[in-house]
């Protein structure tokens, strides 16, 4: 069994965010880059329209 809970707003990475993309319920998103010399590809804020079930990690 699967604990989830409401979120609004969440960061995701790009290759989650690809996944999402096709979601009708994002109000906004917002491509933070990634930092000079770190590693990975940035990630993304998304800002949900309505809050939306996210399990908890």
């Amino acid at each position: 069994m699967r604990t989830l809970y409401p979120v609004k707003e969440r960061y995701l990475s790009p290759k989650e965010f690809l996944k999402e993309a096709n979601n009708s319920n994002i109000e906004r998103t917002t491509f933070i880059p990634p930092k000079i010399g770190g590693s990975g590809y940035g990630r993304f804020h998304i800002v949900y329209k309505t809050p939306q079930l996210v399990p908890i990690r």
